[in-house]
């Protein structure tokens, strides 16, 4: 099960990556896998549990510029979606949820990285 969301002012950032790559992208990068992790901070708490499989089966993978949350456990996506089951411990669309309170921080980071890129270019 994956969720995927864009980040506002990736074209500004995208300007910078193509003129300065080796400075802009590592900063970038930092972005992504903050904001990964922290929607992983609040989808956690919302996860169902029975056993604690689903809760402990969060994994990330990054790649250049790119950083996915999924849930490999087979029950993962049906958990998610089903809004009639009833949970003694979590909810429905959990990470969804998780996504939703955590974009205001993740465009924090997105702004932080580009103030950053921009005041390493600057002294250039």
């Amino acid at each position: 099960m994956i969720i995927k969301f864009q980040v506002k002012g990736l074209k500004e950032l995208a300007t910078n990556l193509k003129k300065y790559p080796t400075i802009a992208a590592p900063i970038i990068q930092d972005a992504i896998k903050k904001s990964i992790f922290q929607v992983e901070r609040r989808a956690k708490p919302k996860t169902p549990v029975d056993t604690g499989r689903l809760r402990a089966g969060y994994r990330h993978k990054f790649g250049l510029l790119t950083g996915t949350l999924y849930n490999p456990v087979k029950y993962a996506l049906k958990q998610h979606e089903s809004l009639h089951f009833r949970h003694r411990v979590g909810e429905a669309k959990f990470m969804e949820k998780g996504l939703k309170e955590s974009i205001g921080q993740i465009n924090k980071f997105f702004e932080q990285s580009l103030e950053k890129i921009l005041k390493k270019i600057a002294k250039k």
